[in-house]
C-alpha cells in the first residue's frame, strides 16, 4: 500500500495554541502600525510650488576663423559628445549633383592629410570613440561620443576629416559599390504622393521634395572631382559650428580646438539666398492633383492635403505644434475622430509638420477607399473649418501640452537633449535663452493661439492636395466635390 504522509506542525502540540494567540497578536499590532502610518501619511500636507528645473549655461565663442562654438558642462560622467555642423546639407546642391552632399559627408573619414581610411577606423576603435556621419537639407555633421579623456585625439581626428579630407578614389568606388545594397527602396504609394505634395507646395527645384538618402543612380554618377568642388565650396570654418557637452573644463576644450581647427583657413564666402517662407496666399477651390496609379496596395487611394508654413523660428511655432499634436496625435485626435469616430471612412490619418530653411509645411495624411474620396475632402474641410470659427477646448488643449511636456523634468538632464537643442538653435537661427525656454512658451500657449494659427494657416483655401490611386474612380467623386481635378497619368 502507498504510505500516506502527513506534514507536521513546526510547534509540538502543547505549544500550538500559544502559538496561535502569539501570531494574532502580532498581525493586530501590524495592523494596528499600518493604520496609524496610513493616517499619518494623509495628515501630511501634499507638496506646494513648483518643480525648479536646472538650465545649464551654455558659453558661445568663436576661433579667428569664424569656426562658432557652443559649449555645456552637463554631468559629472566621463563622457564628452562633440558634433561639428556645417551648412553644407542638400539643400545647396545644384540641379545637376543630387547626391553629392551625402557622398561627401559620407567619405571624410575614409582618409584626410594626416591618415588614411584605415589608420582613422583602427584609432577611433582604440579611443572607444563613435563617430557617425549625417546629412540633412540643411546642414552636414560628424557626430561623435567619446571618453573625457580621449576629447582631444577624438577631436583632432574629426578636424582633420572636416578640413581636409583626401576623397580616395577606391573609397569614392566602395561607396559606388555597396549603394545597391544601402541606399536600395522601393517607392511606396504614400511616398510618392508625399512627394508631389510637397512640390506642389514648395517647388519641383526644392530640396523638401527629395528624399534625404540619395538614389542608387545619384550615387554612381558621382565624381571626384564634384566632391572636391562641392568640399571646396561649402566646408570652411566660417560655415561651421562645433557643440561640445561634456563634463569638461572650457579652456582646455578651447586649447584643443585651436589645435585642431586653428590652421583651417578662412574659405571664399559662398552666398545663397536663404528663404524663410510665409504661408501660401489665399486661393478659392484649390485644384486636387490627382495622380493616376491602379497598383495601390488593396486598391486604396492615397490622400496628402497640406499649406506652407512660417519659418522654424517664428512666433507661431509653439502654437502650431500643439495643434498638430491636437488633431493628429493619440487616442483623441481630432482628425482620427473625424473620420473615424463620427464617420468610419479611415482610421489611419495623422498629421506632420516639417521645417527646413528651403521651405516648412503642414501635411495631412492617410489613405481610404477610393469610393471614400468626397467624404474624406468634406469631412477635412469642415473640421479645418470649425477650428477655425469655433477653436478647440481647454481640455483638449491641456492634454496635447501634457504630452508634449512629459519629459520637460529631464530636458537638460543628458548630453544627447542638450546636443539636439542646441543643433536646432544653431541651424535655424534661434537664440539659445529661447530654445531652452521652448518648453515655457508651450505652457503659455491658449486656445485664442491655437484658434488664431488655424484661421491663419489651416484653412482649406490654403490647402494643396495630392490623391493617388485610381483615376477613374476618383476624379467623378472630386468634381462632385465642386473641386478640379488635375490627372497625371
Amino acid at each position: 500500500m502507498a504510505r500516506m504522509t502527513t506534514q507536521r506542525s513546526i510547534f509540538p502540540n502543547h505549544l500550538l495554541f500559544p502559538a496561535l494567540v502569539i501570531s494574532f497578536v502580532l498581525l493586530g499590532a501590524m495592523d494596528c502600525q499600518y493604520a496609524l502610518a496610513q493616517t499619518a501619511s494623509a495628515s501630511i500636507p501634499p507638496a506646494s510650488g513648483s518643480v525648479q528645473r536646472w538650465v545649464p549655461e551654455v558659453l558661445h565663442d568663436s576661433l579667428p576663423n569664424g569656426l562658432q562654438i557652443y559649449f555645456t558642462r552637463v554631468n559629472d560622467l566621463p563622457l564628452a559628445e562633440i558634433n561639428v555642423i556645417v551648412d553644407a546639407g542638400i539643400m545647396v546642391e545644384e540641379n545637376d549633383e543630387h547626391g553629392v552632399a551625402y557622398g561627401v559627408n559620407q567619405l571624410l573619414l575614409a582618409g584626410s592629410s594626416n591618415r588614411t581610411g584605415a589608420m582613422i577606423s583602427n584609432y577611433l576603435a582604440q579611443l572607444g570613440s563613435i563617430v557617425l556621419p549625417y546629412t540633412h537639407y540643411d546642414y552636414s555633421q560628424l557626430y561623435a561620443k567619446t571618453l573625457s579623456k580621449n576629447f582631444s585625439a577624438t577631436l583632432g581626428v574629426i578636424a582633420d576629416a572636416v578640413s581636409t579630407p583626401k576623397f580616395p578614389e577606391q573609397e569614392l568606388l566602395r561607396l559606388q559599390r555597396d549603394a545597391a545594397l544601402r541606399l536600395f527602396r522601393h517607392s511606396s504609394s504614400g511616398e510618392k504622393a508625399t512627394i508631389a505634395a510637397v512640390q506642389s507646395l514648395c517647388g519641383e527645384s526644392s530640396a523638401m521634395s527629395r528624399t534625404l538618402l540619395p538614389t542608387e543612380e545619384e550615387v554612381q554618377a558621382l565624381t571626384l572631382d564634384q566632391l572636391h568642388a562641392f568640399h571646396s565650396a561649402w566646408y570652411q570654418p566660417q560655415r561651421t559650428t562645433v557643440i561640445i557637452t561634456g563634463n569638461l573644463d572650457y579652456r582646455f576644450i578651447r586649447t584643443a580646438l585651436i589645435e585642431a581647427f586653428g590652421k583651417w583657413e578662412r574659405g571664399t564666402a559662398t552666398s545663397q539666398e536663404q528663404s524663410f517662407h510665409g504661408t501660401m496666399p489665399l486661393g478659392t477651390n484649390k485644384p486636387v492633383l490627382l495622380l493616376a496609379d491602379t497598383t495601390t496596395p488593396r486598391g486604396l487611394a492615397y490622400f496628402r492635403m497640406g499649406c506652407r508654413i512660417g519659418a522654424r523660428n517664428g512666433r507661431d511655432f509653439a502654437a502650431l505644434m500643439l495643434l498638430n499634436s491636437i488633431l493628429g496625435d493619440g487616442a483623441e485626435s481630432m482628425l482620427r475622430k473625424t473620420l473615424w469616430g463620427n464617420h468610419l471612412i479611415s482610421p489611419n490619418f495623422s498629421t506632420t509638420v516639417a521645417y527646413s530653411r528651403d521651405c516648412s509645411y503642414f501635411m495631412i495624411s492617410g489613405s481610404s477607399s477610393p469610393m471614400m474620396t468626397d467624404s474624406v475632402l468634406q469631412s477635412v474641410d469642415d473640421m479645418l473649418v470649425d477650428i477655425a470659427r469655433h477653436g478647440v477646448g481647454e481640455g483638449a488643449l491641456s492634454a496635447a501640452r501634457e504630452a508634449m511636456l512629459a519629459q520637460d523634468a529631464i530636458t537638460f538632464a543628458s548630453n544627447r537633449n542638450l546636443q539636439s537643442l542646441l543643433k536646432e538653435a544653431v541651424v535655424y537661427g534661434i537664440p539659445v535663452q529661447v530654445q531652452f525656454a521652448v518648453n515655457e512658451t508651450i505652457r503659455k500657449v491658449s486656445v485664442d493661439d491655437i484658434q488664431r494659427v488655424a484661421r491663419e494657416i489651416l484653412q482649406p483655401d490654403k490647402m494643396e492636395t495630392v490623391i493617388l490611386g485610381d483615376a477613374e474612380r476618383i476624379k467623378p467623386l472630386i468634381d462632385a466635390t465642386g473641386r478640379t481635378a488635375l490627372v497625371r497619368h
